[in-house]
């Protein structure tokens, strides 16, 4: 049987290790009140800037931010725990989110969205950030060029139009971008996720994105977009696809709309054809981004259709086009 000072030796040695695993395996710092909570631990990332807002129907609580990467490697994951308080600063409850670029490199900010229902009561929160050193390499960046632009629609909804371009040298698929708004002081106001338009991007090809801000502060000074990709094999890109006598004109609806044919000059079938068009004005800035598909969308061998891309807004002052047509093998 063990002493009363050896039952101690054993608990202090338990405890030294059970703080060692949690902060040795991840390292974090978090915020509250607008001050940083110092951790016990060195840090592998910080949280920069967190707001929060009420979605429309009161239904939703929405967290946004950045989170930073102070160590000298890629981190992966980058875990968010978000805890709600009321007004006394009672324990509401709480949510895990992560950053939205990872792995996250040395020294870059990566945005984060914690959505949770709204809890009764609520007045404030705190965020904190987890983060383990990444397990596999980070792959190449893609590039995005700075020839985006913002513009509100006729019901007053924000869009931001930009392009992401893949300048490797094999296609990647499953490409997501994050975009992050600013307020006058540098602080995140929002944070939202764009529908990037090609599913494939070829080696040395762009594709559009379109960002829709639908909830939240659209008021912005500045935006920042950050993608994230997975590679994809040759297969998945179907050859021989073309189009043909683009014809643009204003519908009896007052849109612009581009009509042409899409041509599968190759030996396969093209299935679930897909049409993509950006309109530039006469400084090379896209305006805006649409797709659609042709009446008949797999096409065979040889065959052709015709496909109509539609703008309902923002097209004016365009001067050029481009158009991509993809399929899936």
């Amino acid at each position: 049987m063990m002493g009363r000072h050896a039952v101690l030796r054993l608990l202090l040695v338990v405890g030294m290790v059970m703080l060692t695993a949690w902060g040795g395996a991840e390292g974090g710092l978090g915020l509250r009140g607008g001050a940083h909570t110092v951790q016990a631990w060195t840090p592998r990332a910080v949280v920069r800037s967190a707001s929060h807002y009420i979605s429309s129907d009161g239904q939703w609580l929405v967290i946004v931010g950045e989170v930073e990467n102070v160590s000298d490697v890629p981190l992966d994951p980058v875990r968010i725990l978000a805890t709600y308080r009321d007004s006394q600063g009672r324990y509401l409850g709480r949510d895990i989110a992560y950053a939205l670029v990872q792995p996250l490199l040395p020294g870059e900010r990566s945005p984060f969205l914690v959505l949770d229902r709204a809890p009764a009561g609520f007045a404030t929160f705190d965020v904190r950030v987890r983060a383990r050193p990444a397990r596999v390499n980070p792959l190449p960046p893609l590039d995005l060029p700075d020839t985006g632009s913002t513009f509100l629609d006729e019901e007053g909804t924000l869009f931001i139009v930009g392009e992401v371009l893949n300048p490797l040298s094999t296609p990647v698929q499953r490409v997501r971008v994050a975009v992050t708004l600013y307020g006058e002081e540098g602080e995140v106001v929002n944070v939202v996720q764009a529908q990037v338009l090609r599913e494939v991007i070829p080696p040395g090809e762009r594709s559009p994105y379109v960002a829709r801000v639908e909830q939240g502060p659209v008021d912005l000074t500045a935006w920042r977009a950050q993608a994230t990709y997975e590679p994809a094999s040759p297969e998945a890109l179907v050859g021989g696809l073309s189009v043909r006598g683009i014809i643009p004109y204003v519908d009896r609806e007052g849109f612009l709309v581009l009509r042409g044919t899409a041509h599968n000059a190759g030996t396969d079938k093209a299935t679930f054809v897909r049409v993509v068009a950006a309109l530039y004005d006469s400084q090379g800035r896209i305006l805006n981004a649409s797709f659609s598909y042709p009446l008949n969308y797999h096409l065979a061998p040889g065959a052709s259709d015709v496909f109509e891309v539609k703008f309902r807004s923002h097209f004016d002052g365009w001067t050029s086009y481009e158009v991509f047509v993809d399929s899936t093998p």
